[in-house]
């Protein structure tokens, strides 16, 4: 009851519907800087009481810098994909703040459950949130790492671990089975808890 979700890479609400089924009582601060999955979040939510919606991205510092937004806006990154797989791009300028920002200017005392889906962004995002998992201020956190060369970049498993164990955090779980010859975008998302979540699971 009364959780407070940040839902990052928000998309089209796909993970708001996810998580209205699983928690009663939910508030969720969702960011999505694509301006046109934008409208289709704001139309679909923007009358609810229970959801504060953003069109910025966040990220390590606040700034602005080039997005690129893809005709299927679920692919639409910070970085390029592939030219090899040759999706149609829109580069445009977006806003970007960060977590621990976002957290004082709402003057938040917690965040149960921090979802991150932005398509290889997610380290800068939690260098952006230094303070709140220093101070284990987030409960649950899940990825989505995608660890194939789909994008120009991939994401560094090593990276997130290192990040949120020095914080404190444990890595609950992984939600799939998968190696780069079946998959070329070998991803798959992380679930990690804080030290207080998981001594109550565990003990």
């Amino acid at each position: 009851n009364n959780n407070i979700i940040f839902d990052i890479g928000a998309n089209k609400g796909q993970s708001i519907d996810r998580f209205s089924k699983l928690f009663k009582n939910t508030f969720f601060y969702s960011f999505e800087p694509s301006p046109e999955a934008f409208k289709i979040l704001k139309s679909k939510y923007g009358n609810l009481n229970n959801i504060k919606l953003f069109n910025i991205a966040l990220g390590s510092e606040k700034k602005r810098q080039i997005f690129h937004e893809y005709k299927n806006h679920e692919l639409s990154s910070f970085i390029k994909i592939n030219k090899k797989f040759e999706e149609k791009k829109n580069n445009i300028f977006v806003q970007i703040d960060t977590i621990d920002l976002v957290f004082k200017k709402n003057n938040l005392k917690k965040i149960n459950f921090l979802k991150i889906d932005t398509q290889g962004y997610e380290e800068l995002i939690l260098k952006g949130a230094k303070k709140v998992i220093a101070k284990q201020k987030i409960d649950l956190i899940e990825l989505e790492l995608i660890l194939g060369d789909y994008y120009e970049k991939s994401s560094s498993f090593k990276k997130i671990e290192d990040t949120l164990v020095s914080g404190g955090y444990k890595l609950l779980a992984l939600d799939r089975r998968l190696n780069i010859f079946e998959n070329k975008h070998f991803y798959f998302n992380a679930l990690y808890a804080s030290q207080n979540i998981y001594k109550n699971l565990f003990n």
